[in-house]
């Protein structure tokens, strides 16, 4: 998608996986949240 206009695949896996990283923690703290 916009991995052309940012300097290639490389960077556009980096931006991917820092963003899945956050998401699976807003995942655990919804998750923490709904348990307590």
């Amino acid at each position: 998608m916009m991995d052309g206009m940012m300097g290639g695949m490389g960077f556009g896996m980096v931006i991917w996986s820092l963003v899945g990283i956050l998401l699976i923690i807003l995942l655990i703290v919804v998750i923490m949240k709904l348990l307590k």
